[in-house]
């Protein structure tokens, strides 16, 4: 993995921080904040949230700040992304190394609206980190956002394509649970025409919460490290699985022909029949029904034949199984 300085760009890095912290006191002057939500009114449980957006690098930037009162302490939080801090104008993503000055920044906005409990930024606990990786020569950024949306991924409670209004209406693979996830999309469609990114450029962002960042070893801003980041971000794209070849139509019947199971045995004229059907479905945006022992062998299946179809399987498409590669951060045939 590799990442350049300002004007070069960054293939790997950060795409949001979140953090929080204790406060002794908020400004008294409550017109100062946009936001002010009550939850649990009139109970034990009752709890009060402040919120606030700022605008920081000439407008590019947008830093939320917020406070809540939970059981009579005050707790602060700030969030942004801070790719905007490194490249206000752009797309680029800011590097792993520069996490501590982005936390600064926050920190100090944060600071005008609130007294915090301590000094240090690096003591604050990180509660969303997302780590992200481009992809650049991308031929068809569309076949695998809408190809790799059928995947069985362990533990992932939701897998679906939505256009993201903030990526201006983009198609967006999203897969994930409560702890995070992971997004694939094209950043030219998203970002071409207002920041530049290039024709045949590819995004995916880990969405890393408190629970996934603490896995390896990052609870406060100073556990941050690149190395950790970096252990972060590849271990949740082979979570992610949108590293999984995606082949035309073709090339998928001809390899469930050629399958052979653990004994050496072919398919069965039947379960190849249904294998097919089954990826043809999955293809045109169906779930197939089946009993869970069923869709079990079904996924141990589609598992080892190592490729996803295409939406043009029933198309006369042809061509070489591609897929995208993390460490070289292109399409790759294989």
């Amino acid at each position: 993995m590799g990442s350049g300085g300002r004007g070069v760009g960054c293939s790997v890095g950060i795409d949001r921080l979140s953090i929080s912290f204790p406060v002794r006191s908020i400004d008294g002057d409550l017109t100062r904040w946009a936001t002010r939500t009550i939850s649990q009114p009139g109970t034990p449980n009752e709890r009060w949230t402040l919120g606030q957006p700022v605008k920081a690098f000439d407008g590019k930037a947008t830093v939320f700040v917020g406070v809540t009162e939970i059981e009579g302490r005050l707790f602060g939080k700030v969030e942004s992304n801070p790719a905007r801090f490194y490249d206000p104008y752009g797309c680029n993503l800011m590097p792993f190394g520069m996490v501590p000055q982005a936390a600064s920044v926050m920190y100090l906005l944060a600071s005008t609206f609130m007294d915090v409990a301590h000094e240090d930024p690096g003591a604050a606990r990180v509660k969303r980190l997302d780590v992200a990786r481009d992809f650049s020569g991308v031929e068809d950024p569309a076949l695998y956002v809408e190809s790799l949306r059928g995947i069985h991924r362990p533990y992932a409670s939701r897998s679906y394509v939505y256009s993201d209004p903030q990526k201006n209406q983009a198609q967006t693979l999203w897969a994930g649970n409560g702890a995070g996830g992971g997004r694939l999309y094209d950043q030219h469609e998203a970002y071409g025409d207002a920041k530049g990114a290039p024709s045949g450029s590819v995004r995916t962002e880990i969405e890393a919460r408190s629970d996934w960042c603490s896995r390896v070893g990052m609870t406060r801003v100073e556990d941050v490290t690149v190395e950790r980041c970096e252990q972060l971000l590849m271990e949740r794209w082979d979570w992610t699985a949108f590293g999984t070849a995606v082949a035309p139509g073709f090339d998928v019947v001809e390899r469930v022909k050629r399958y052979r199971d653990e004994d050496g045995d072919l398919l069965s004229s039947a379960v190849r029949a249904r294998l097919i059907g089954h990826l043809v479905e999955e293809a045109l945006g169906h779930d197939p029904r089946m009993s869970k022992n069923t869709a079990t062998v079904y996924r141990r299946l589609k598992r080892r034949l190592g490729v996803v179809p295409s939406p043009a399987l029933l198309s006369a498409r042809t061509g070489e199984p591609r897929r995208l590669d993390f460490y070289v951060g292109t399409e790759v045939s294989v």
